[in-house]
């Protein structure tokens, strides 16, 4: 009961309706999300590609799908300071969702490729989503409701990899996609209907009336720059690592369970980890707010990260099956205390006015991380040195961003502010 009551005493306001329609959106479209992307390589065999050339295609697409979202999200935040963050969240969830609509009426994979990279480039819904619940919510229960954004995109996933399996085998891949795009959009109407921002417009600079729309978006990054110090620069480098690790892992771990499970139980296996990251890491962003709350942020964060580089060692030396589900699980827990306090720190650490500009810079790392973690690690490592090196490597990602929260004896300041 204690953990409902701030969410009871604070369920009549604004800025709660706002928080829970915009968790209910992030659930819509991470479940449209894993329609599409488990069953994506099956798609291309459908449209005539052999096993080969869909898994190629499939890797091009991921990381065509990373590196477009992280060249969009700085643009999209930096409007979102200019009009407002809540037409910001809804363009990103609703474009989300038309871009797995489109896919069924690809007819092959160079057009699925380009439908996949305009989705990247225009949509980006969850740094939008970020901008706008911190434009809204009271510090105090911030870190609270970033844990829930977290959390209902980890369940949105765990119920969209179970519905989209159950809905391809009864009526097909293509209409599997129609089905997710539509939730998507239901996503993008909760939040339409729900969310409430009282955005008042910046006033007009001084200098020239008339600008470019790039002369626009370098002041606009110029202003935010000023914003990104230290503390916000470790969260920037906290989300591209974490992304790098966290999609890289998840090419690979079918071929780590293969060096130990029989052939006839490596799916099996690989849905059992992937399962129990999940779960783990559901109950870490639930615990991460209170036990930020009584321990610091500092130290969470701390333990979090630093358990997540120690847990990747076993994970790539293991010989034991067992030993392997234990560390994803323990790393699942560490993940889910890391990801929803960084990106609170960004908040509590930058200008209220340009917070869609630095969420969308966060979203530069953050699919840079995403589109060169697959690539470096399974492209490039995993061929070279073997997938179990390739996982211990992984480790390396997040030691920067370990080093630099060693420095920075402002964050628990930060936190208790407000």
């Amino acid at each position: 009961m204690t953990v409902l009551r701030p969410v009871l005493s604070d369920l009549g306001t604004a800025w709660m309706r706002t928080a829970l329609a915009v968790v209910g959106g992030m659930f819509a479209t991470y479940a449209n999300l894993s329609f599409f992307m488990p069953f994506l390589v099956l798609y291309l065999q459908e449209i005539g590609l052999s096993p080969g050339e869909s898994a190629i295609w499939a890797g091009y697409i991921g990381f065509i799908q990373g590196l477009a979202f992280a060249a969009g999200a700085p643009f999209w935040g930096m409007l979102g300071d200019r009009v407002g963050r809540k037409p910001m969240a809804v363009r990103g969830i609703a474009l989300s969702a038309l871009g797995t609509l489109l896919v069924p009426f690809a007819n092959s994979a160079p057009v699925v490729f380009l439908i996949i990279m305009g989705r990247g480039l225009l949509a980006g819904p969850g740094s939008a989503a970020l901008a706008l619940v911190s434009s809204v919510t009271p510090r105090r229960r911030l870190a609270m409701v970033v844990g829930w954004i977290d959390a209902a995109q980890v369940l949105g996933s765990v119920v969209g990899l179970a519905a989209g399996g159950l809905l391809a085998a009864a009526i097909g891949i293509r209409e599997t996609f129609v089905v997710g795009g539509g939730f998507g959009l239901l996503g993008a109407l909760l939040v339409l209907l729900f969310a409430r921002e009282r955005f008042l417009r910046p006033p007009a600079r001084a200098g020239p009336t008339r600008l470019s729309p790039l002369r626009r978006m370098a002041g606009s990054f110029g202003r935010a720059r000023s914003t990104v110090n230290p503390t916000v620069l470790f969260a920037f480098l906290l989300s591209g690592g974490f992304w790098m690790t966290n999609l890289g892992i998840n090419y690979i771990i079918p071929l780590r369970i293969q060096e130990m499970a029989a052939p006839e139980r490596v799916p099996l296996f690989t849905g059992l980890a992937a399962s129990i990251f999940a779960a783990t890491m559901f109950a870490g962003v639930l615990l991460a707010s209170r036990l930020a709350d009584r321990w610091g942020y500092r130290q969470v964060l701390f333990a979090g990260i630093l358990g997540m580089v120690v847990l990747f060692l076993p994970q790539g030396f293991t010989g034991e099956l067992s030993l392997f589900m234990w560390t994803r699980a323990l790393q699942g827990f560490c993940a889910g205390l890391i990801n929803p306090l960084g990106r609170t720190l960004i908040a509590f650490a930058s200008d209220p006015a340009d917070r869609g500009t630095v969420y969308g810079i966060s979203g530069l790392f953050m699919g840079t991380g995403a589109a060169m973690g697959p690539l470096v690690f399974g492209s490039l490592f995993t061929p070279w040195l073997g997938v179990g090196p390739a996982i211990g490597l992984m480790a390396a990602c997040l030691v920067p961003a370990l080093l630099l929260l060693l420095r920075r004896s402002e964050i628990n300041v930060l936190a208790a502010r407000g």
